[in-house]
């Protein structure tokens, strides 16, 4: 199914729902270059607890968009490298920032620091960032997993206290991470997925058919079910059951590159084909022809507004908003909840014509009812 629009100019005669959908509509605003993004390659979008997005690009740094101007944080800013992996913010509000060449770290007065290897990391590539609920910064490298017990000194650099997982040393390249509401913490790799028991990385029996997979991303939904987006599909972790999701879905394209979920808890997932929404039915589609900049997807982000924020490698980001669904029943004035036929005239109305109710004409937020008493022959339109 896709989302674009199909022309209402026609007479449907179908018996509908008793509840049915009048109309779904949304907006696409587009952000690039000329709206301040220093590049129109986007690999993160990331919504801080300030309300501010930040979106990481592949070659140019940072930008923090505060809903009317952007600001840039790159090498001239601070940052030891320019191209951007991953951003999280955490407890004490400060934006660390995985770059190709370290990590960096802006305090809440914009104070920019980094860290490579004389620090501790076991490389200077830093792929991925978490955080678990005791506060513990989790950092993937290229060439293994890196827990930091971060300490606020507000004078001076933060102290990272590093313990890094010595079966990863030198390794394993950590992608992903996630950590679940029991605070197990998941780490996704290039030859597939691992958990985190005591000081050392171990796969876990129910993840053993993903080994030697490449794991692009990990996502914990609301509802406590885990997403795996790999290189050779979707996979659905629920109730200690493994299953190649997309496969199931149909998806055209199974190359997962980015997940999030909105408030009315559909998933969103992004892929070199397009965008894709799937609402615990159906998927539906959206790519370029529905007003998406490109249908490279490879960033997503779900702002406290509901707001769907999109970063496309190669044409900047795009925001989804305006969402709307209208709902028409009896409640809402038709007179019956069994449609068997619409038509929208030129002005804009649309006449819905229903089983033993009538005919209805729906302009804006009111409705018209024509039946048998006052203009109609019969109820049946």
């Amino acid at each position: 199914m896709n989302a674009r629009t199909i022309p209402l100019a026609l007479l449907f005669f179908v018996c509908w729902p008793p509840s049915f959908s009048l109309a779904q509509t949304f907006q696409i605003r587009h952000y690039g270059t000329a709206q301040g993004l220093p590049q129109s390659e986007i690999i993160d979008v990331y919504q801080d607890r300030q309300g501010y997005l930040w979106f990481g690009t592949y070659e140019n740094g940072a930008a923090r968009y505060d809903g009317r101007q952007m600001k840039r944080f790159s090498v001239t800013e601070g940052l030891g490298h320019a191209s951007i992996r991953d951003i999280l913010q955490d407890r004490f509000e400060n934006i660390w920032i995985a770059t190709e060449n370290g990590l960096a770290c802006i305090t809440p007065d914009e104070t920019v620091f980094n860290f490579n290897v004389p620090d501790g990391l076991p490389s200077n590539e830093i792929f991925s960032l978490a955080e678990d609920g005791a506060g513990n910064l989790w950092i993937g490298t290229g060439a293994g997993l890196c827990r930091s017990a971060v300490q606020q000194t507000h004078s001076s650099k933060p102290e990272l206290a590093l313990t890094v997982f010595d079966n990863t040393r030198n390794s394993k390249i950590i992608r992903a991470i996630a950590v679940s509401r029991e605070q197990q913490v998941l780490a996704g790799t290039d030859d597939g997925l691992y958990r985190v028991h005591g000081d050392s990385l171990t796969v876990p029996t129910e993840f053993e058919k993903l080994q030697n997979h490449f794991i692009r991303r990990l996502f914990y939904a609301q509802n406590g079910v885990l997403w795996i987006g790999a290189a050779e599909g979707l996979y659905r972790f629920a109730d200690n059951q493994l299953v190649l999701f997309s496969q199931r879905l149909g998806m055209a394209d199974e190359n997962i590159y980015a997940l999030a979920e909105d408030q009315s808890s559909n998933l969103w997932i992004g892929t070199r084909s397009g965008l894709l929404k799937y609402d615990g039915q159906s998927l539906t589609t959206f790519d370029t022809r529905d007003g998406l900049p490109s249908n490279f997807v490879r960033a997503l982000c779900v702002d406290y507004e509901n707001n769907i924020w999109i970063g496309t490698l190669g044409a900047g980001a795009a925001k989804i908003f305006g969402w709307h669904v209208q709902n028409y029943t009896r409640q809402q004035g038709l007179p019956a909840n069994v449609v068997f036929s619409f038509l929208q005239d030129r002005a804009g109305r649309m006449w819905i014509g229903t089983s033993g109710g009538g005919l209805a004409i729906v302009q804006g937020n009111s409705v018209e009812v024509l039946n048998s008493d006052n203009a109609l022959p019969d109820n049946f339109v």
